[in-house]
């Protein structure tokens, strides 16, 4: 019974092999209609009805000079190939010549696979078959016909009988999910072993795989050497159920495609596919017809399955359906990019690094021509060809209305300039997601510098790629690369242009009470939880005639907030308390997550869903229940910070799911004399600036140091009356010390 199955099996497939849909005979199976370009065919009278081909009509294409010229039809569904593997045509050409026929996906015209045949005999109708064996179904909708192939001369051809795989009506690619691409989509990583996997350049950048970058593989003879992806969810095979991957073997051999569970390895699916054509690459495809959904989590690859030869195989374009929990690209925004190097609010880079070859921080100074002014310092060692700035976004660039980013930059004429060290500044977008190799990814403009000693405007035009969706990263370098030898410049002042100017600094009433009498300033309120809604406003539960904000968790978010932004930034340098109202129920399930808190954060909105990064936070823990408790919130410890236009109100804590209802009203900046009971007195350190330690002229019980942002930077007990802040980066930091009588100090330091 085995035998005959299998018997049956192979005359099946030998059949759907050779099954053939007839595209267009320009006689009674005139299913797609060909167009083409710059000229169009037409259908006309058999002009040579002999030998292989007597049917009455046939399609004309009078061919241009024009090298690409081509016909082609578009398909109302995606090709399959499970009905046949090779498409066929007649075609009359009058001279000897090359025909590429290829499949693209209409939508994306950089999906596609190719395949060439050569004409010997001119004048006469011959067949040309063109094989797709180990093509993706459900992947092409488009066939194109390059006759005389990148030629330019002028030639009429006769084409008739378009035959080949049936397609799919409506239907769609199986491939939800990019698990590896080597380039731009690098989501999963692709390990192995006992040997792992490289990303180095295509080796055969031909047939159907012509992307720049693949992975290399040396299977050592282990038996059950493998490559292997651990993903962050189950496959759903809602979105699909075939695995598709490019592979270039230098045998032909058997390459079995496992699934398994990361818990129990011994539940496990898995389907094997033959290489048969060596030292070119094919693409396979994995059918798990059947497969359950949540519970496969692990992909195993077994290039040469069970062989014990080592050999170098390359595998790129790895993808099939979806997992749950498979992350999201990044935003696509059209969002401010600029920094002056200043703490006034107006920059929205904080991930500047520098690398020399270390990647660290960058470092910023005093402007060469004004000390006031600050700018970074971008210093060359000598031990480094490939010295750089760079940042990467938490978004990827909208470029398709932004597109120039401009600058300042100063060259020092002290520079030893040649033919190594240029008197260049380059930009470079990148893909952060291909990290060491997101070079391979970028469009570079780069600029000469003719004034030195001198600050210089410089303009870079990105416009050419303003459909680009890719690039998060910007790499800044100057003085050319591929050298070591060292120099000094200055930059200042980048942005994306187009955007507007900071926010003013204003010293205004912040304040809202809910009632719509006039006493608001705040507007725009937002409550997240999770869907970014209008705050709903409602009576009050003990007094009917007074309205107040609905603070209700569902319990379907981890970090439920209201928060609203402020048309200006707030100047907190007197008025840096707020007051604000809350009721907390003692109905809710308060436990060790669902506290009873009330936290009011100050952010930088500019950093968009970054914002948090630059916060402030004070929280405070209610004893009172079922009834309203005053709350005061005290900023005078970031009292210098410029940065602030957001306010965030959190109750009940964060970082769980627990539902709970709560309630708050009458948000408020007190003004300076709201505030004189707080006694906050000032005190002087020295050196100021410092270096490597400051005395504070006296002990204190707790301090804390934040920068100018109002990040906590330090925090000690028991102080001994001196602080050690070499290791603090050069900046403003403030200082908020409490004595053991319970007195609280301010200060302020420079640290150079």
């Amino acid at each position: 019974m085995k035998h005959l199955y299998l018997i049956i099996s192979f005359v099946f497939i030998a059949f759907a092999a050779n099954a053939q849909y007839v595209y267009n005979d320009f006689d009674g199976n005139q299913n797609d209609e060909f167009t083409g370009w710059p000229n169009a065919p037409v259908l006309v009278a058999n002009p040579d009805a002999s030998g292989i081909n007597t049917s009455a009509n046939v399609g004309q294409w009078d061919r241009s000079g024009e090298q690409w010229a081509h016909v082609w039809t578009e398909l109302d569904g995606k090709i399959d190939f499970s009905t046949g593997t090779s498409f066929s045509l007649k075609i009359w050409s009058p001279k000897a010549c090359d025909v590429l026929l290829k499949l693209e996906d209409k939508a994306n015209a950089g999906t596609f696979t190719e395949v060439s045949q050569s004409i010997a005999t001119a004048n006469e109708w011959v067949a040309l078959t063109f094989d797709f064996s180990g093509a993706a179904s459900g992947t092409y909708d488009k066939v194109i016909i390059f006759m005389d192939f990148a030629a330019t001369e002028e030639n009429t051809f006769y084409f008739d009988d378009v035959t080949g795989p049936e397609y799919v009506s409506g239907g769609t690619p199986s491939a939800a999910h990019v698990y590896n691409n080597f380039d731009d989509m690098q989501n999963d990583v692709l390990k192995g072993w006992p040997a792992e996997p490289l990303i180095v350049a295509n080796p055969d950048a031909s047939g159907i795989n012509t992307s720049a970058n693949v992975a290399q593989w040396d299977r050592p003879e282990e038996q059950w050497s493998h490559l292997f992806m651990q993903v962050p969810g189950m496959v759903d095979f809602s979105t699909g159920d075939i695995f598709y991957l490019k592979i270039w073997s230098p045998i032909p051999c058997d390459v079995l495609f496992k699934l398994e569970s990361s818990v129990d390895p011994n539940t496990f699916v898995e389907v094997t596919q033959t290489l048969s054509v060596a030292n070119e690459w094919t693409e396979l495809s994995f059918a798990f017809t059947g497969a359950a959904s949540e519970t496969y989590d692990k992909i195993v690859i077994f290039p040469d399955f069970s062989s014990m030869a080592a050999n170098t195989f390359y595998l790129d374009d790895i993808q099939g359906p979806a997992y749950s929990g498979a992350p999201a690209p990044k935003p696509l925004e059209a969002r401010d990019i600029q920094d002056n190097f200043e703490n006034d609010g107006y920059a929205t880079i904080t991930t500047w690094k520098f690398q020399d070859p270390d990647l660290v921080d960058i470092t910023i100074g005093e402007d060469p021509t004004n000390a006031e002014n600050h700018v970074m310092d971008y210093v060359r060692s000598g031990n480094f060809d490939w010295t750089n700035a760079q940042f990467v976004l938490d978004f990827r660039m909208d470029l398709s209305e932004r597109n120039v980013f401009e600058t300042r930059a100063y060259f020092p004429s002290t520079n030893e300039y040649g033919d190594q060290l240029t008197k260049t500044l380059a930009v470079k977008l990148q893909n952060s997601l291909l990290g060491g190799d997101a070079w391979t990814t970028q469009t570079e403009i780069k600029l000469e510098v003719t004034d030195l000693d001198q600050w210089v405007d410089l303009v870079f035009d990105f416009s050419a790629i303003a459909d680009s969706v890719n690039y998060d990263q910007v790499v800044v370098q100057f003085g050319g690369e591929g050298h070591t030898v060292p120099g000094t410049f200055y930059l200042d002042d980048f942005k994306l242009m187009g955007g507007a100017g900071p926010k003013p600094l204003l010293a205004t009433d912040v304040q809202d009470n809910f009632e719509d009498d006039g006493y608001a300033t705040l507007h725009g309120w937002k409550f997240q939880d999770p869907e970014m809604l209008d705050l709903t406003i409602i009576e009050d539960p003990v007094n009917a005639g007074n309205h107040v904000v609905d603070y209700t968790r569902t319990g379907n978010f981890e970090w439920t907030n209201a928060q609203v932004i402020v048309d200006h930034r707030m100047d907190l340098s007197e008025r840096n308390r707020f007051e604000l109202k809350v009721y907390f129920p003692s109905d809710n399930n308060y436990d060790e997550q669902l506290t009873p808190t009330a936290a009011l954060k100050l952010q930088n909105s500019l950093m968009g869903g970054m914002a948090w990064s630059t916060q402030t936070e004070i929280k405070h823990e209610v004893t009172e229940f079922d009834a309203w408790v005053t709350l005061t919130f005290d900023f005078s410890a970031i009292a210098d910070s410029v940065n602030y236009d957001q306010i965030v109100v959190q109750l009940g804590g964060e970082g769980h799911f627990v539902p709970a209802q709560f309630y708050f009203d009458d948000l408020v900046l007190l003004d300076a004399t709201s505030v004189a009971e707080y006694d906050v007195q000032e005190f002087n350190v020295y050196p100021n600036p410092a270096k490597d330690r400051i005395i504070l002229g006296q002990e204190f019980a707790e301090l804390k140091v934040y920068d100018i942002s109002g990040k906590e930077v330090m925090s000690i007990e028991n102080t001994d009356g001196s602080l050690d802040v070499q290791n603090l980066m050069p900046g403003m930091y403030i200082i908020r010390a409490g004595s053991i009588d319970g007195a609280q100090y301010f200060s302020r330091f420079m640290k150079n």
